[in-house]
C-alpha cells in the first residue's frame, strides 16, 4: 500500500487549510515509470456545461445553486514539490485539471519505491458539499493529492465528475498530524492516537489509519456527539442539537449494520467508525471509516426514521465494497452501488418484512396518509425511466450515465435487481457464502466487474455469459404473465393450474406462489419441469409453463414473483386476482396522487377531503396506476380567484394517460359542469382533450413537466369558463358563446431552481381555431405568446447580489376583431385590474420587476417539519400594457405593485413550494387586485 504522511493545519476562520504531504509509493508493477500521478479534486474548476449539469442536478435535491456550486475553482495552490530531497518538476495534465504528473528524476524499478513531498495550500470555497464550509461546518472529501492506480505500465486515473463518486485509487497506510482550533470536534478517517492542547487556543490530533481508500475531514464548534459500541468497533456520531431523535436512529443503526454486515461478510475493515451529520447536500456520502449524512436527512419528522435507518445502511455497507473492497467509481459504478443498494434492501425487509412502509404513521383503518412502499422508493425509478424510453445498461460508465438520475435508474435500481436475481438463482446462503469469499480476497484490493465475473463463474462452476450479456450488458428485461388460474373441486381438496408466460426478452427463472387463507404458501420455481415440493412444474413450450399443485384449501391468490427478485417490465400481469390498496387521506393533496406514493406493483384508489393542484377545495378521489394512468372524479368548490371571476361548485373528472400512445407522450382529459355559482347564467360545461409531448421533466411532484408541446380540442358553454352572460354587451362585439376550438400550446421554460428561479427563459405561446360543428359553436381564431426572463446579480457587490431582475414581454391578437378573445387583466397578465374586468381582441403587455430577500434562512416547522417556512421574498413591479377591441385601443394602463413570496420545503428536502401573494394597483383606472397562487407569475 502506498503511505501517506500528512501535516495538516486547518484554519476554519480564514477558510484555509496547509498541508505538507509526504507519500511514499511503491512500484508492484512490472513496468518501470518516471511519473507520479495524483488525483487532485481541488484544481477542478467546472465548464459551463458542468455548471448547468450541476445547477439542475441540486436543483432536483432541492438545494439552491448558489450554495452548492464553487463556479471558481482552482482551490488548490502548490508551492513546491520533491522527490527524495530534489526538487522536481510537475504539471496538471491539459485535458484533465485534476491529473497532477510529477516527473521523476530518475525511473523506479518494479519492486522499488520513491518518496516524494508536496508543500500546498487549500482555499475553502463557502459552500456546501465535499470541499466546502457552511454554517461554521467544513467538509474535507477527497481534498488531497491522491495516487492513481498503476497498471500494466500506465497510470490510470480517472476524469472528475462532481456529480456522483468517480473515485479509483489504492487503498493507503495514513499517519496524519491535524492541528485546528480546539472547539472543534471532528471525524476524520483513521483513528487518533493521541490528542494535545496548545497555547495559542488550538489542539493537535495524532491520527494513524490502515487500508483507507481516502482520509476524509469534517469539523465544527457546533456538533455535540453519541457513542456506542458494536462489537469491539467504537462508534461516534456527530450531531446538531436540534437533530438528536435521529441521530439516535443513526447509532442503533450503525451498531445494529456493523454487526449484521460483519456476519454476512467478514470483519468491519476498521479500528472504529464515525458518522457525522454535515451540509452536504447528496443524501449521504461514504468515507473509509466515515459516513456523512445531509443534515437535511436529519430534519426529516421523526416519523420517517425508517428512510433514516435505510440511507445510514446503505452508507455503511459501503464500507467494505467501495472502501475495503476497491472499485472503479468512474468507469464500473454498478460494481459497489448496485451491490450495496440491493445488500441494503435486504437487510431492511430481513427486519421489518417485506416491502415495508417507510413513514410510520398511524392510521385508523382506511383513514391513512399517504405513505411510500420500500420497493417504490428502490424500485420505481426505473421503471419509470424505462416507461419513458430510456435504454441505457448498468455497466456503462459515470459519461455514459450523462446526470445523476440515470446513473440512480440504471445502476442503483436496475443494478440491484440484477444483484438481486444472482442471489435467487444461487440461494441466499450461497450468495452471502460468494460474497465472504469475495470480501477475504480483495480486501483492500481492487474489484472489476471481469473479475467479479470470473470469481463467480469458479465459485458455482457455471457459465455465466449469458447472464451478463442480457442484465447488464444490454437493456433487456422479462415480462412473466400470468395467463390463467383455473381451480376444479376434487374428493380431496382442490386441483389448482396456473398457466404462466414469459413475454418478454430474457427467460430468467422465476417463483410462483400459491397463497391461502389459512395454511402456509406453496412456491415453485419456474427454472426446468420438475417436481418440486408438491408442485408440478410443466414447461408446454419455450416460454409458457404450466404449474399444478392440489391442497386441501382453495388458494386467495397466486403471484409470480411474489418477492420482486425479477425485473419485470410489468408487475401488474403476476397476480390472479388483481390488487388494489383502498384508503381515505385525512386531508386529500396532489401528493396523494403521486406515483412514488402508490403501492409497489399495484393499483391505488384514494379519496378525500382537500384541495388539488388547481386549487379546487372539495372531494377527490383517484384510481392510480404508477407511471401509467390517473382518473380524478372530484366535487369541489372554486373561489373567486386569481383565476376564476366567480365563485362555484362544480362536479368533474380529469384523467392522464402515461407513455401513450408512446414513450414521453401523454393523453389528457378534463370534463367539469357548474352545480352553483354566484352568476345567474353560468356556463354548464367545459371539456377538454389533449395529446401531450413532453420534451423535457423535472424531478418536482408538483411541475412534473419542464416543457411540452399540448395538440388539444376543447368545447364549452363560454369563451371563458366563468363568463357572466348576463352582462349587456355592445351589439357588435362577439362573445363566443358554445366554444367549438382546436389548438396548439407550447411551454418551454429554463428557469432554475423551478421553486423561486435564479437565472432562465420560460415561452409560452398558443394558437387557436374555433369552428362550427354539431350545429353550434362560433369560427375565430387567435394567437398568443409571453416570454419571461430572470436573471440573478451575480456579479454586484454587496447585498445586491442576492437580488434578481425578471422581465416580460407579451402579446395576443384574435380574429375576427369584434370578437373578446383575450383578458387583459389577471395574475398572469396586467395585475392591476381584474381578470374579468377588460377583454380584447389583442394586447401588448411588458413588465419589469426587481426581487429580493426579506429574511435570511428561517426555521419556522410545522407538524415536526412535515411543512417549513424556510425563507420570505419580496418584489416590486412595473406593468405596462394596452388593449385593443374593435383593433381600437382601450388605453395604455400603467400598474404598480409588489409582493410577497413564501418558501415552504415540504418534508425537508422532498418538495420545494413558493406561496405567492401580490397586490397591483391600475394608475390610469384607479383600480387594484389581490393574488394568490404558486410560485413566479413569470
Amino acid at each position: 500500500m502506498p503511505r501517506y504522511d500528512l501535516s495538516i493545519e486547518l484554519n476554519p476562520a480564514g477558510r484555509r487549510v496547509s498541508v505538507q504531504q509526504v507519500v511514499t509509493w511503491t512500484n508492484c508493477d512490472h513496468t518501470p515509470t518516471d511519473q507520479l500521478v495524483f488525483q487532485v479534486v481541488p484544481n477542478h474548476r467546472l465548464s459551463d456545461k458542468m455548471i448547468k449539469v450541476g445547477e439542475r442536478t441540486v436543483e432536483s435535491l432541492r438545494l439552491d445553486p448558489g450554495v452548492c456550486i464553487d463556479r471558481q475553482g482552482r482551490r488548490f495552490h502548490l508551492n513546491s514539490v520533491d522527490a527524495d530531497g530534489q526538487q522536481i518538476s510537475w504539471q496538471f495534465d491539459s485535458r484533465h485539471d485534476t491529473h497532477l504528473v510529477l516527473q521523476l528524476p530518475k525511473p523506479v524499478q518494479p519492486g522499488e519505491c520513491i518518496t516524494v513531498r508536496l508543500n500546498y495550500r487549500i482555499d475553502i470555497p463557502p459552500v456546501m458539499g465535499r470541499l466546502g464550509q457552511h454554517k461554521g461546518v467544513t467538509n474535507l472529501l477527497n481534498w488531497y493529492p491522491v495516487l492513481a492506480v498503476y497498471r500494466e505500465g500506465s497510470w490510470r486515473p480517472v476524469p472528475y465528475i462532481p456529480w456522483h463518486q468517480p473515485w479509483y485509487n489504492e487503498a493507503g497506510i495514513y499517519d496524519a498530524r491535524l492541528t485546528l482550533p480546539s472547539d472543534h470536534k471532528v471525524v476524520t478517517g483513521g483513528h487518533v492516537v493521541s490528542s494535545q492542547d496548545l497555547a495559542d487556543g488550538r489542539r493537535t490530533l495524532t491520527i494513524h489509519g490502515e487500508g483507507l481508500r481516502d482520509f476524509t475531514i469534517v469539523a465544527s464548534a457546533r456538533f455535540h456527539e453519541l457513542q456506542g459500541q458494536a462489537g469491539a468497533i467504537p462508534i461516534r456520531v456527530l450531531y446538531f442539537p436540534e437533530h438528536r431523535h435521529h441521530a439516535e436512529v443513526a447509532l442503533r443503526t450503525a451498531e445494529d449494520a456493523i454487526r449484521t454486515y460483519s456476519d454476512w461478510f467478514g470483519p468491519y475493515p476498521y479500528r472504529e467508525f464515525e458518522l457525522t451529520e454535515s451540509y452536504f447536500g447528496w443524501n449521504g456520502n461514504e468515507s473509509s471509516g466515515v459516513v456523512m449524512v445531509d443534515e437535511r436527512i436529519f430534519d426529516t419528522p421523526a416519523y420517517a426514521s425508517r428512510y433514516v435507518e435505510h440511507l445510514v445502511s446503505h452508507e455503511i455497507c459501503h464500507q467494505w465494497w467501495y472502501s475495503a473492497v476497491g472499485t472503479n467509481g468512474y468507469d464500473e459504478p454498478w460494481m459497489d452501488e448496485g451491490l450495496v443498494t440491493w445488500l441494503t434492501r435486504v437487510k431492511m425487509e430481513d427486519k421489518y418484512g417485506s416491502n415495508p412502509e417507510m413513514l410510520d404513521f398511524s392510521g385508523y383503518g382506511p383513514i391513512q396518509f399517504p405513505n411510500v412502499q420500500y420497493r417504490s422508493l428502490v424500485h420505481s425509478g426505473y421503471d419509470l425511466y424505462q416507461s419513458r424510453g430510456g435504454s441505457g445498461t448498468s455497466s456503462g460508465s459515470l459519461d455514459d450515465m450523462g446526470h445523476l438520475h440515470n446513473l440512480f435508474f440504471l445502476v442503483y435500481d436496475r443494478g440491484a435487481r440484477i444483484m438481486g436475481m444472482i442471489q435467487h438463482r444461487l440461494g441466499r446462503d450461497q450468495f452471502f457464502a460468494f460474497l465472504k469469499y469475495l470480501y477475504g480476497r480483495y480486501r483492500f484490493r481492487q474489484l472489476s466487474i471481469s473479475e467479479f465475473h470470473s470469481e463467480l463463474e469458479a465459485f458455482t462452476g457455471q457459465d455465466w455469459d449469458e447472464f451478463f450479456d442480457q442484465w447488464l450488458y444490454d437493456n433487456k428485461s422479462a415480462d412473466w404473465s400470468l395467463e390463467k388460474v383455473t381451480v376444479t373441486e376434487t374428493e380431496g381438496g382442490y386441483k389448482t393450474q396456473a398457466r404462466v408466460k414469459q413475454l418478454g426478452a430474457v427467460k430468467e427463472p422465476v417463483d410462483v406462489e400459491f397463497s391461502f387463507e389459512q395454511n402456509p404458501f406453496r412456491l415453485a420455481t419456474l427454472s426446468e419441469a420438475q417436481q418440486q415440493d408438491g408442485v408440478q412444474v410443466e414447461q408446454v413450450s419455450p416460454n409458457d409453463w404450466l404449474v399444478t399443485i392440489v391442497s386441501e384449501e382453495k388458494p386467495s391468490q397466486v403471484m409470480v414473483d411474489p418477492n420482486g427478485m425479477v425485473l419485470d417490465e410489468n408487475v401488474q400481469n403476476n397476480s390472479w386476482h388483481t390488487d388494489c390498496s383502498v384508503r381515505v387521506s385525512p386531508f386529500y393533496t396532489p401528493v396523494d396522487e403521486a406515483s412514488l406514493m402508490q403501492p409497489w406493483g399495484q393499483h391505488g384508489c384514494v379519496a378525500g377531503f382537500g384541495v388539488d393542484s388547481e386549487g379546487r377545495i372539495g372531494l377527490r378521489g383517484s384510481l392510480v396506476a404508477s407511471n401509467r394512468y390517473r382518473i380524478s372524479p372530484f366535487v369541489a368548490y372554486t373561489a373567486a380567484t386569481a383565476s376564476r371571476n366567480d365563485d362555484h361548485v362544480s362536479a368533474g373528472i380529469d384523467a392522464i394517460a402515461y407513455n401513450l400512445p408512446s414513450a414521453n407522450w401523454q393523453l389528457l382529459a378534463r370534463y367539469e359542469h357548474a352545480l352553483l355559482s354566484t352568476l345567474e347564467n353560468d356556463p354548464g360545461h367545459q371539456a377538454r382533450f389533449a395529446v401531450r409531448r413532453i420534451i423535457n421533466y423535472t424531478t418536482s411532484l408538483i411541475y412534473p413537466n419542464l416543457s411540452y408541446i399540448d395538440f388539444y380540442t376543447r368545447l364549452g358553454d363560454n369563451f371563458f369558463p366563468d363568463q357572466d352572460t348576463t352582462v349587456s354587451a355592445d351589439p357588435r362585439i362577439q362573445s363566443y358563446g358554445n366554444v367549438r376550438a382546436f389548438g396548439i400550446d407550447y411551454h418551454a421554460d429554463s428557469q432554475m431552481p423551478y421553486w423561486d428561479p435564479d437565472r432562465g427563459v420560460r415561452l409560452d405561446a398558443n394558437f387557436e381555431h374555433g369552428f362550427h360543428v354539431f350545429g353550434d359553436g362560433a369560427t375565430y381564431d387567435r394567437l398568443s405568446a409571453q416570454l419571461g426572463v430572470v436573471q440573478r446579480l451575480t456579479r454586484v457587490p454587496g447585498w445586491l447580489s442576492d437580488t434578481k431582475l425578471a422581465g416580460r414581454v407579451s402579446g395576443g391578437y384574435g380574429w375576427d376583431d369584434n370578437g373578446e378573445h383575450f383578458r387583459f387583466g389577471g395574475p398572469g397578465r396586467f395585475r392591476g385590474r381584474a381578470a374579468s374586468q377588460d377583454r380584447s381582441n389583442a394586447f401588448w403587455l411588458t413588465s419589469v420587476e426587481w426581487r429580493f430577500p426579506l429574511t435570511g434562512e428561517l426555521d419556522y416547522e410545522v407538524l415536526d417539519n412535515t411543512a417549513a417556512l424556510n425563507s420570505i421574498a419580496g418584489a416590486v413591479f412595473y406593468d405596462v400594457g394596452e388593449s385593443f377591441l374593435l383593433d381600437q385601443s382601450q388605453g395604455v394602463d400603467h400598474a404598480i405593485g409588489g409582493g410577497l413570496y413564501f418558501r415552504i420545503p415540504l418534508l425537508s428536502f422532498v418538495e420545494n413550494v413558493t406561496v405567492r401573494t401580490e397586490y397591483g394597483y391600475s394608475l390610469v383606472n384607479n383600480t387594484s387586485a389581490v393574488w394568490f397562487g404558486l410560485y413566479r407569475a413569470f
